[in-house]
């Protein structure tokens, strides 16, 4: 089992920024000598790692007579570091995915296995996917819901809020039916077919996926600007020939 030290390297600190706070939760208000003998690191070290601490808010300095002992502030403060860390990301996201798109910008197919495979790339569509943006999709209800309903009920709720051009053809089937019954509630567009469907197409601006309902579970996924708008086009030709 992990240690407590290990467990804080894994949010942000390093091995010793780890062990040094750790040390100050277990001995309370204590010297630095205290802590260097504890961790087995050189003093001149601990102030160094004490003072960066102290830095981030996780080190509180209190002085008793002519002694300065250092204590561990309250561990909330991860959660204030941890929010902060998110802005810093957040702010260089934008960039990240630009430069993402750029060396993206030839074809790429890729493969996913698995159900979270899968998941993975729905949750790659719905983040990059913008507001306005087209969403078709081709599916039957009873087997994609079979996949793990309760994630994906959670997806098209997530869906929803982005307010997507979104136009889903289903099989009609019971589920699928029911679909056309909520379709204004969800924010999307439905019809239904009678032919059997036995993989999933979803067809995004930034990709074009499909995916199997039976094991072994596999994603494939294309990025290619060309692809991807034939297949928009096809889309909305079967759309157009169904009631």
């Amino acid at each position: 089992m992990s240690t407590l030290p290990e467990e804080l390297s894994k949010i942000g600190l390093t091995e010793k920024e780890a062990k040094i706070y750790a040390s100050t939760l277990e001995l309370g208000p204590t010297t630095a000598l205290e802590i260097a003998r504890k961790t087995d690191i050189k003093r001149p070290t601990v102030y160094t790692i004490l003072e960066s601490l102290k830095q981030r808010g996780l080190i509180e300095v209190q002085l008793l007579g002519l002694k300065r002992k250092f204590a561990a502030a309250n561990p909330d403060q991860f959660d204030a570091i941890i929010s902060e860390q998110k802005k810093r990301f957040d702010m260089i996201l934008p960039d990240l995915l630009a430069l993402y798109k750029l060396r993206g910008s030839k074809s790429q197919i890729k493969y996913y296995e698995g159900i979270e495979g899968v998941k993975a790339v729905y949750e790659t569509m719905l983040r990059e996917i913008r507001t306005g943006d087209s969403y078709y999709a081709i599916t039957d209800a009873e087997k994609w819901a079979k996949l793990d309903q309760k994630w994906f009920e959670y997806f098209i709720e997530r869906r929803t809020r982005r307010k997507l051009d979104a136009r889903i053809i289903f099989a009609d089937t019971e589920r699928g039916r029911q679909n056309m019954k909520t379709a204004v509630m969800l924010q999307q567009k439905v019809k239904v077919t009678k032919n059997t469907i036995d993989a999933d197409i979803s067809i995004c601006p930034q990709r074009y996926v499909v995916h199997s309902f039976t094991p072994p579970i596999a994603a494939v996924v294309i990025e290619n600007e060309e692809i991807i708008k034939t297949q928009l086009a096809l889309f909305r030709h079967i759309w157009n020939t169904l009631r």
